[in-house]
């Protein structure tokens, strides 16, 4: 299983740059997992890349010899992710340390390409990835961590499930008390909010903690939190998970002890693919079996096969969505050459372009029939003119109206 952690833009400095920040401080891997997957976010995307420099160092590590982690960390353009790869190094799986974990730390030094900054007091800079091993001090003291200080759900999926882990087997069954917080005051966005009750979240009120029991020759136990689907369009939600551990300290070094989970709504959007929500619409990307060539007529029976059409775009902000929406390839969106002004470009509704995003020298109508519209031409977001059949293009991004409170936008 690999480790996760997640990243994120959460605010703007004062010259209006967007402030990047790990958005969890810890993740737990064994070992001999060898990888933990560090996931970077930012609320919106932007039109080019977010390079950010990393500085690395180590607690009981070797960051020269022991593991393997990249210099920098990139949010590609059109995109509110990025991914950044740590490895434990063949040579260091199976070292011990004296209670059985060791540490890497990672801070976010500086924004080296794009528009983007570091945050500074009040924002987290730092994160750990804790690595589980074999102790060896001989006392029998263990370590003992949740996966992830910060985990990711869908409404459909049902469940949190939180997995709690030490470095070595205990000798004897170990119970485990966790309460569930609903209205926490790290958030603005909890599960249960003082006007609306969004989610029902198996849980105690009151401090009163459920247990679960890590049992004698075990290393993990699964902790499930039950979640409700309310079939209402919300935003992201949270809620906080607590361990209640004090009566192990003489036995266990606990190293990470709560966790946040978000639930991502899967009403707003509903429907077999991958969308992007932005501003009242849903966005997604389509093709023929195989990604051949896709004719602009074709991409459009394909968007109304999904109760959709193709992409109208009416600023800067939605332009890059569509753009990342198609991984930054060439797509068709909605816009055709008015065929009563053959000058002036339209949407295919009918409606004028109020925002346009041409290439540089385009549109030229250079063969005489670039009747049709494909953006990501050359760089995100940049549009062209060119033939309806052109056979370069292989997808298009197709907009629905979002769902809300049980019936889609008007």
């Amino acid at each position: 299983m690999l480790g996760t952690l997640f990243v994120s833009v959460l605010g703007v400095t004062n010259e209006g740059e967007p402030v990047v920040e790990w958005r969890a401080d810890q993740v737990t891997i064994y070992d001999n997992e060898k990888h933990a997957v560090l996931y970077l976010g930012v609320d919106e995307p932007g039109s080019f890349d977010v390079t950010i420099e990393l500085l690395s160092y180590g607690v009981g590590l070797d960051i020269a010899r022991d593991v393997i982690i990249p210099d920098t960390a990139i949010i590609p353009a059109g995109k509110c992710k990025g991914s950044v790869n740590v490895s434990v190094a063949d040579e260091a799986v199976g070292g011990g340390s004296e209670n059985g974990y060791r540490k890497l730390r990672i801070r976010l030094n500086e924004v080296i390409e794009g528009k983007a900054a570091i945050g500074d007091y009040g924002f987290i800079g730092i994160m750990d990835v804790n690595i589980l091993g074999h102790s060896t001090s001989g006392t029998g003291c263990r370590s003992g961590s949740l996966r992830t200080s910060r985990v990711v759900v869908s409404e459909a999926d049902g469940a949190a499930v939180l997995t709690f882990i030490v470095n070595e087997p205990l000798p004897h069954d170990i119970v485990l008390g966790y309460r569930v917080d609903l209205e926490w005051t790290g958030t603005a966005s909890h599960a249960q909010h003082e006007i609306d009750y969004v989610y029902s979240v198996e849980h105690h009120r009151g401090g009163v903690f459920k247990n679960v029991i890590l049992r004698a020759g075990d290393t993990s136990v699964d902790i499930r939190i039950d979640i409700i689907d309310d079939d209402e369009p919300e935003n992201t939600e949270q809620f906080i998970v607590h361990l209640e551990h004090g009566h192990l300290s003489s036995a266990l070094t606990m190293l990470s002890d709560s966790v946040i989970v978000d639930i991502e709504d899967n009403d707003r959007c509903p429907g077999p693919l991958q969308y992007e929500y932005y501003d009242g619409s849903c966005y997604f990307k389509v093709s023929l079996p195989g990604e051949p060539a896709l004719k602009a007529a074709d991409a459009s029976e394909l968007c109304l096969q999904h109760d959709g059409h193709l992409a109208i775009i009416t600023g800067g902000m939605e332009n890059t969505i569509v753009g990342g929406t198609a991984d930054n390839r060439e797509a068709w969106i909605g816009a055709i050459r008015d065929q009563d002004n053959m000058d002036t470009f339209i949407w295919f509704d009918g409606s004028p372009l109020v925002y346009d995003s041409w290439r540089q020298r385009e549109p030229n109508n250079l063969r005489g029939n670039e009747d049709c519209v494909k953006t990501n031409h050359v760089r995100l977001g940049l549009w062209n003119d060119t033939p309806c059949r052109d056979r370069s293009v292989r997808i298009a991004v197709c907009e629905k109206p979002a769902v809300t409170r049980g019936h889609p936008q008007p």
